[in-house]
């Protein structure tokens, strides 16, 4: 079961919305504060925080900011709710939320959204994009192909060659081709 992590100092919010994410077979955790969001979210390992952009402690873009710069939540997806103001949707936007939703939140809008997320968005992929000619040795044997990408879990290389993903491959050399 996928795991919410819900932040409003209004206890009216918190119930009726985490009563609707349960009824939608989520688990919710409630928060009041922004500090008590970031020693719970430590705690439980949320899949998602859905944070109040004004809290009494520190707005939610603060909060926000503070969960990307950890390495340990730094892929957890946010949204922020917020007033309809192109003030509030800067902040939303600057500290790298990947949703907001406007108040007041209609349920059926902060039910797509939370789908949307979960289900749909990517957390934010540690990968470069670049074209290179890859040379290498595999088994004696000598290929040439092509890469778009590097990321944390290697280099996606498409050849002739047919290789497995366990194939251990010596003496490759890249070299990097411009990016259109």
């Amino acid at each position: 079961m996928r795991k919410i992590l819900l932040v409003s100092d209004s206890p009216s919010f918190r119930e009726r919305n985490k009563a609707l994410l349960e009824k939608a077979r989520f688990r919710l955790f409630t928060a009041a504060s922004a500090l008590e969001a970031l020693q719970l979210q430590r705690e439980i390992g949320a899949d998602l925080i859905i944070a109040m952009l004004d809290l009494p402690d520190m707005g939610g873009d603060m909060l926000c900011s503070m969960i990307r710069q950890d390495n340990d939540t730094c892929l957890v997806p946010m949204m922020l709710v917020c007033y309809h103001s192109p003030e509030a949707m800067a902040r939303a936007e600057r500290c790298g939320a990947n949703a907001w939703i406007i108040k007041p939140v209609h349920p059926h809008l902060l039910l797509r959204e939370v789908c949307n997320l979960l289900t749909t968005q990517k957390p934010r992929e540690h990968r470069v994009k670049l074209k290179t000619h890859v040379n290498g040795i595999y088994e004696s044997m000598k290929f040439s192909g092509i890469s778009h990408n590097i990321s944390v879990s290697g280099v996606l290389c498409e050849t002739a060659l047919e290789l497995a993903p366990d194939d251990l491959i010596k003496n490759m050399s890249i070299k990097s081709m411009p990016v259109k």
